[in-house]
């Protein structure tokens, strides 16, 4: 894991390194490399390839959601933490999914709640599986599944595209569920709430990086249940 902070007051950087360092010697966990950019033209000219960012949005040069949208572009899993005084941004970093928005002065206890958030997200991300198809193997990051749906044959939608097994669903029950992400909305549909773009009493709809839509059934029993755990994971 490596890690950027990007800010342009340095005290901040300074802070939000520390807070860093601190939680992962408090976690009994290796302290990651901390790079530090002071403007967005110098981070984006780094050739490293991050797994976490601390961002801030008003900096000298290119400003914060314009590096984001650049970098998610080269990096779709890079996780970015916006780091801002302005709530006027929010809807701009929404829309180049960042990973959480931090307002300005800085919460410890805020930063150390969004770390362990993030290190299980990139924990997911590393997580690989093998799936055979048509005689090759595709090796697939957890978090690239979209959502697993069984109609007599089983179909796998990946960013990559939809893979069709013969397989059963109890089977990618068993492979999924243990991932906090996932939630099987009906007992021929896996979700990966990563993924969820909005859901009523019988759907839940799910829309990927590719822009590309997909519809669930969500079983009407399940409709509180899936909303409770739906916000929860939106609000970690």
């Amino acid at each position: 894991m490596r890690i950027a902070v990007c800010d342009d007051d340095k005290r901040i950087v300074r802070e939000i390194s520390g807070i860093i360092a601190t939680y992962f010697k408090n976690q009994n966990l290796a302290v990651p490399q901390i790079d530090i950019f002071y403007n967005g033209d110098d981070l984006l000219a780094a050739e490293e390839k991050y797994s976490l960012l601390f961002l801030d949005v008003k900096m000298p040069g290119t400003d914060g959601i314009e590096v984001a949208r650049r970098l998610k572009a080269d990096n779709p899993y890079l996780l970015i933490i916006i780091l801002t005084d302005y709530d006027s941004y929010l809807d701009d970093a929404l829309k180049y999914h960042v990973f959480r928005y931090i307002t300005k002065p800085i919460d410890v206890n805020r930063i150390n709640k969004n770390l362990a958030h993030a290190i299980e997200e990139i924990e997911e991300q590393e997580d690989k599986i093998t799936v055979e198809h048509e005689n090759t193997s595709y090796i697939i990051g957890v978090t690239e599944i979209n959502m697993v749906e069984y109609n007599e044959r089983l179909f796998i939608y990946t960013e990559k595209g939809i893979i069709e097994k013969n397989e059963t669903i109890e089977y990618w029950s068993d492979k999924l569920l243990k991932h906090s992400c996932f939630y099987q909305s009906n007992r021929g549909y896996i979700v990966n709430l990563k993924y969820v773009s909005g859901f009523d009493e019988s759907t839940v709809l799910l829309s990927d990086r590719n822009k590309k839509t997909y519809r669930a059934v969500l079983t009407k029993r399940k409709y509180s249940e899936f909303k409770r755990i739906m916000f929860k994971y939106l609000e970690r």
